[in-house]
């Protein structure tokens, strides 16, 4: 089968196999521009075959016309795969068949033909790319080399990005007092300056950040709509730009008519937490209810979780203007705690102030199922036992001593087989183990005077844990027991802590004695030591009978130094 990378390409077709760019400007490399060119060579793999290409290729382009044409090449060809088949079988067999190409023509790349359609529009995006950064009079033009002979080209693309545009001064227009307010206080930092080239991803930069600043700090209904950029040259010959960064007040709508009001920085007035929320029922009557720290908990029965520890979760509090950070910081706390669904919060205006600039958060709790039950069966084989079948499984329980916690128990067995067993009794399961664990979660640091240096935006959690393990597998038997007590915290998104205050690990070995009748190999090494007379051997260790080591006594001496 031919893999000529052009064979699926008209007589009057060129595959295009490079770009080339003159971009004009020292500074810039043209392997920064190619991406945004309409028209680009099929992808090239190791050693620059353009493999996807010839998967694409290798797909019939009419596979379906194709098989029936082969079905009917030869007068008996059909009767005799039905005879053999079934009509129904050879159908599928014709489906199997169309479905194959049609995954290799889904697998691979469909060769880039160059047309005078795509060179315009690369011509196009080149002109839009520098018009982005300040070039507005950029001149691209490009030219086509052919080679006939082996129906390939390269598209030549040379711009003359002539003078740059630059900002010459940045004028403000903030109908909110309120928000021109907020806005001089971050001023300084603007992605935008003057005598920077004209950049509209600067722009993009600038309006995500006023929009993130003003969220974060009180006003509640604004969004990155309300901000608009007027650029203004009126001499061209200067390419210099005026800059008018504009936010207009907000559209409210009321009946028939939209009217603006001005920006308002919004305080939280109250912050009400239903514990026990259900989401699939629109009636919540709540018959218990406590205050913690400025918070109001509601529950429709009891308050089954400590306020404290969901008031150390939620970092909205009472008195504070409204933030997203703060939303978002409650909604990454309570995924990480894990026994509440994803939280609901919402905000409403407080009717009960009179400049209608404060907001009620409710902050919705939906329990997560208290307990959860995982068991799971296995069967396994290892370079140590022949045949094993195993049984692990997990309780887990969420909240067992309202503290929002974790509680987990495991436990596992393990049966297995193996001839290398030393074992005076003929039983076909001789390797067994037993193990568990306990492990308690708690969201927050278990210890006194903490606060200030792990703080509670820093996702904090205590762990403790023990776990036990008894084995008799090939002789060597042993109990293994560890206990853990540790913290975790994140002081920021890129950095995970963990201190480990106790990490304990009790081994006991059982047949200690029987090491060097199941690891011969180690027996061996230290013989060949003892024979060929490298070190002094004490003579209690050797056996006059065949001068080799006695392995009761070397083990025993090696195991109590």
């Amino acid at each position: 089968m031919s893999c000529k990378s052009t064979k699926r390409l008209a007589d009057d077709d060129f595959l295009l196999v490079q770009n080339n760019i003159d971009t004009g400007v020292d500074t810039l490399s043209s392997n920064k521009v190619k991406p945004f060119l309409e028209l680009k060579p099929n992808s090239k793999f190791i050693f620059g075959i353009p493999l996807k290409l010839h998967i694409y290729n290798l797909a019939k382009p009419y596979p379906d016309s194709a098989f029936v044409n082969w079905l009917n090449k030869k007068p008996k060809r059909k009767k005799r795969w039905t005879n053999m088949l079934s009509e129904k079988q050879l159908k599928n067999l014709g489906l199997a068949y169309v479905n194959f190409h049609k995954g290799l023509k889904k697998s691979g790349e469909q060769p880039s033909i160059i047309t005078e359609k795509k060179l315009e529009k690369s011509k196009e995006k080149l002109k839009s790319w520098y018009w982005n950064r300040g070039w507005f009079n950029a001149k691209v033009n490009y030219n086509v080399k052919r080679d006939t002979s082996k129906q390939k080209a390269k598209v030549n693309y040379k711009i003359n990005p002539n003078k740059p545009y630059l900002i010459d001064s940045i004028d403000y227009n903030i109908a909110s007092p309120q928000a021109d307010s907020i806005y001089n206080t971050i001023k300084d930092k603007s992605a935008i300056k003057i005598g920077q080239q004209f950049n509209t991803e600067s722009f993009k930069k600038e309006r995500l950040r006023i929009e993130k600043y003003f969220r974060n700090h009180g006003l509640y209904n604004f969004d990155r709509d309300y901000i608009s950029f007027i650029a203004d040259s009126l001499n061209d010959d200067s390419h210099l730009l005026d800059i008018e960064l504009k936010i207009k007040n907000r559209e409210v709508k009321l009946l028939d008519t939209i009217y603006q009001e001005p920006f308002k920085v919004y305080k939280i007035s109250e912050v009400n937490v239903f514990t026990d929320y259900d989401n699939t029922s629109n009636n919540y009557i709540a018959k218990d209810s406590t205050h913690y720290n400025q918070k109001i908990f509601f529950a429709k029965d009891k308050i089954k979780v400590s306020p404290k520890i969901l008031s150390d979760a939620i970092f909205i509090d009472k008195g504070q203007v409204f933030s997203d950070k703060k939303r978002l910081d409650t909604y990454n706390r309570f995924s990480n705690i894990r026994v509440f669904e994803y939280p609901d919060i919402q905000y409403q205006k407080d009717p009960r102030t009179p400049e209608d600039d404060d907001l009620i958060a409710n902050v919705f709790l939906t329990p997560k199922k208290r307990f959860g039950f995982t068991p799971n069966f296995e069967v396994s084989q290892s370079n140590i036992q022949d045949f094993g079948i195993g049984l692990n499984t997990s309780f887990l329980a969420r909240n067992a001593f309202q503290l929002a916690d974790i509680l987990e128990l495991s436990f596992r067995a393990n049966l297995g087989s193996s001839r290398e067993a030393a074992s005076s009794n003929d039983q076909f399961f001789n390797i067994t183990e037993l193990g568990g664990s306990l492990s308690l979660s708690v969201p927050k640091v278990l210890f006194p005077f903490t606060q200030k240096i792990i703080k509670r935006d820093m996702q904090p959690f205590t762990r403790m844990s023990y776990g036990f393990n008894t084995q008799q597998n090939i002789g060597l038997d042993r109990q293994n027991h560890t206990f853990n007590f540790e913290y975790n915290w994140k002081p920021n998104r890129s950095v995970s802590n963990r201190l480990s205050l106790i990490d304990f690990q009790f081994v006991n070995n059982l047949n200690i004695d029987n090491y060097f009748n199941i690891f011969k190999n180690s027996y061996s090494e230290l013989n060949d030591i003892a024979q060929n007379n490298i070190f002094e051997i004490n003579q209690e260790f050797i056996n006059p009978d065949n001068n080799d080591l006695i392995i009761p006594l070397v083990q025993m001496d090696l195991l109590t130094k």
